[in-house]
Order: structure tokens, then C-alpha cells, then sequence
């Protein structure tokens, strides 16, 4: 009997996974996130997790009927940029407090977006676990970056 090769799945809603590098540092990686090296040692890892939340959120929104991507669509890729926008701007300013602030809001927003967007089925249970895996380690590192900064 010839066995064929398995055909290969598409790589929409594919849950990434954790792992370390060399220097013990933890990383991501995922099938439906292309690399970007030269990004990742320039951001900040709360930046770099929000600009990953956005690689992989607006292929997603792309994919949503007419009815619902210039509305709620348009509301998740607001709400996801200026979150990725109030980051950086976190990180130049002399006193972080306001933006970590407005970006642990926009994160709240994002939650209550993506699980609309799931309820009336945009996004399947998978991508809502993905997103929301995602979402719940970016509130820890902006918890963390918040406690600092009032120290």
C-alpha cells in the first residue's frame, strides 16, 4: 500500500505556540504570523505582542461579510491599532501612567469586541481562544509595566 503525503490546512485560525530561544528568552511563533526579525528587536515585548494581535486580527477582518466589516470590523481594527499606537506612545513617554492607562481600556474594548465579533459568528471558538490567549498575556505585561511605572 503507497501512502500519500497529507495534504497541508490552511494556516486561518491556527493557534500559535510559546517556546524559548537560545538566551531563555520566551517567543512566539505561529504558522498564520510570518516572521519579522528585524521588528522584534526594536519593539518592546507589550508592543511587539499588540503588533502581533494586529498581524493576525486583520487578515481576520478581511474575511467578514460586508455586512459587519465596515462596522464592527472597523471598530476591532480601530480599537487594535490605537492599542498598538498607545503602547509605543507609553514607551517615550517621561510619565507612562496615561497611555498605560488608555491602553489597558482599548484592551478591555478589544475583549468585548472580539466576543461579539465571535457571538454572532465572525470569528470561530478557536480564533476567539487565540485572540483572547493573546489579549490576556498583553493585560499582563501592561498590568506589570503599570505597577512599575507608579513605583
Amino acid at each position: 500500500m503507497v501512502r500519500r503525503p497529507r495534504a497541508k490546512k490552511k494556516a486561518l485560525g491556527r493557534v500559535g505556540s510559546l517556546g524559548e530561544d537560545g538566551a531563555g528568552r520566551r517567543t512566539y511563533s505561529s504558522s498564520a504570523l510570518p516572521k519579522d526579525p528585524e521588528m522584534h528587536d526594536e519593539l518592546l515585548p507589550a508592543v511587539q505582542k499588540a503588533y502581533d494581535i494586529n498581524r493576525w486580527l486583520l487578515p481576520q477582518i478581511e474575511r467578514f461579510s460586508r455586512r459587519y466589516k465596515f462596522g464592527i470590523g472597523a471598530r476591532l481594527q480601530d480599537t487594535a491599532l490605537d492599542l498598538c499606537l498607545a503602547l509605543v506612545e507609553a514607551g517615550h513617554a517621561r510619565r507612562s501612567d496615561r497611555p498605560l492607562y488608555r491602553a489597558s481600556r482599548l484592551l478591555d474594548q478589544l475583549r468585548i469586541l472580539l466576543r461579539l465579533a465571535h457571538d454572532i459568528e465572525l470569528l470561530s471558538g478557536r480564533q476567539l481562544a487565540f485572540a483572547s490567549g493573546r489579549n490576556e498575556e498583553l493585560g499582563r505585561m501592561i498590568g506589570a509595566w503599570r505597577r512599575s511605572s507608579t513605583t
